[in-house]
């Protein structure tokens, strides 16, 4: 059997003369696998690039939060008392049956 130039690798390969049935079946589910494989690998990448993205901006933002508020401010606020009274409240709140 003759293949047409005009057909992919893959097809020529897949139908290359002298081949059973069960080695073309073979040769399909080899290629199909690694099809899967190469767009897993490939939206792999483009969600790590988008991870990476939002954590430079989570990097970003904790610094200018940092940059904002000093140690000693944040304990001043957190021994403030009307803090201590929402906390008691938000702890009831969040008890309830």
């Amino acid at each position: 059997m003759d293949v047409p130039e005009d057909r992919t690798p893959f097809e020529r390969l897949s139908s290359a003369k002298g081949k059973t049935t069960a080695e073309v079946a073979a040769f399909d589910r080899f290629f199909a696998g690694l099809r899967e494989r190469v767009i897993a690998e490939e939206k792999l990448a483009l969600e790590i690039g988008e991870v990476t993205g939002a954590l430079r901006n989570f990097a970003a933002a904790w610094q200018v939060s940092e940059d904002r508020i000093t140690t000693d401010e944040a304990r001043q606020v957190a021994s403030h008392p009307d803090l201590a009274e929402v906390n008691v409240r938000l702890d009831a709140l969040y008890d309830l049956p």
